[in-house]
């Protein structure tokens, strides 16, 4: 099993962090669009001739700058390259912004194959969404998706901030509850990071704005998990939450060290023991496909203790935690006998759990999750 990513890096304001100016130049789009169908092609051999392609996800930036044309095309390009990736092909994803689909725009109307949206919604108050220079404020979400629903959308994802300035408790539990009244499928929860040189990091910087401290991110992080969870809501990954039979495809094959083929620049790929990485200049990536080359700027071959330590990292995010065996399997590390003293000492606080030989995290033990990982690190 095997998954596409396409990284569509335009965003919509111009600021000094990145390079990836959103432009409305019909010329550079059609670049862009055009780079894209050729690297799929360039990279018909990357997957071994038997993989199955289960998943493609469209994402990174704002790739629904392309019309819904545009989409469908790369995603026929896909079905052309990869034999049989029309039948096996699960899960086709598009994350958006609110407005780019509300008020109604082509992707309301016109019909791709895409099944599954992953909207940024970020929050639900006008005040915090000014405050994070989002753009659509003014948008009623609960309206947007009753339309998109209506159209056949019957797996979308939103993604929430938690630890934003001034959030109390009692507007966050009233954002969980929106999206469980929305009837949507997923929800991905993030906690607030200041970015450089954005004008939110700056107020903090002044002190104009003050982050919450570390209790308010905790006890907030706790409230979402009690919350979802009492609903019915699997808490699957550290940060991910799912009706039953609504997991991620794509990211969980993701976190289980499936290949993946990263397009577009600054995507990344996977084949099992090696990482490769795109250019991230967005003229560059053109450039290179326009003379019909790959934009390759970096090779990695990950050694034996680099697939390791990723298992570690991946593992302890997910529900399932740590397999022990495999573990013994794998590398010959006996992680019950290794790691005694400091799998007891997470036990004995409660951030950990062992059973039926896995050593996962619970909620608690998720709030550190950071530490933890490190500390099993070889």
């Amino acid at each position: 099993m095997a998954g596409i990513y396409i990284h569509i890096p335009f965003c919509r304001k111009a600021c000094s962090y990145c390079d990836f100016h959103f432009s409305t130049s019909f010329r550079l789009v059609s670049q862009m669009f055009e780079a894209l169908q050729k690297e799929i092609r360039l990279q018909k051999d990357f997957f071994a001739p038997d993989t199955k392609l289960t998943t493609l996800y469209f994402g990174g930036g704002t790739p629904s700058v392309f019309s819904p044309k545009q989409i469908q095309s790369l995603i026929e390009t896909v079905y052309e390259v990869f034999p049989n990736s029309q039948a096996t092909l699960q899960e086709i994803s598009l994350e958006a912004n609110p407005e780019d689909l509300f008020p109604p725009s082509a992707w309301a109307d016109e019909k791709t194959d895409i099944n599954r949206l992953s909207i940024g919604i970020q929050s639900f108050g006008e005040k915090d969404l000014i405050l994070m220079n989002r753009g659509h404020a003014h948008i009623d979400i609960g309206e947007m998706l009753t339309l998109y629903q209506h159209k056949g959308y019957d797996n979308i994802s939103l993604d929430l901030i938690f630890g934003i300035p001034d959030l109390s408790e009692t507007q966050w539990q009233q954002h969980l509850e929106k999206v469980l009244s929305y009837n949507v499928q997923h929800l991905s929860l993030y906690a607030l990071t200041l970015e450089p040189k954005t004008a939110l990091s700056h107020q903090v910087k002044k002190g104009e704005i003050l982050m919450p401290d570390d209790s308010a991110y905790s006890q907030q992080f706790l409230l979402a998990d009690k919350v979802l969870t009492d609903a019915g809501w699997a808490h699957y990954e550290l940060s991910n939450y799912a009706k039953e039979g609504f997991r991620s495809q794509h990211n969980s094959a993701y976190w289980k060290g499936e290949p993946y083929l990263g397009i577009g620049p600054s995507a990344h790929s996977y084949n099992g023991t090696q990482r490769i990485a795109n250019v991230a200049s967005n003229p560059k990536y053109i450039t290179a496909l326009k003379e019909n080359n790959l934009a390759i700027i970096e090779t990695e071959n990950l050694s034996s203790t680099q697939q390791y330590n990723e298992y570690i990292l991946t593992q302890l995010r997910k529900v399932e935690g740590i397999d022990c065996l495999f573990i013994w399997e794998k590398w010959q590390v006996n992680m019950l006998e290794k790691y005694q003293d400091l799998i007891f000492s997470f036990l004995k606080n409660g951030d950990m759990i062992q059973e039926n030989g896995h050593i996962r995290l619970t909620p608690n033990g998720w709030l550190i999750s950071d530490y933890i990982i490190k500390e099993f690190f070889a």
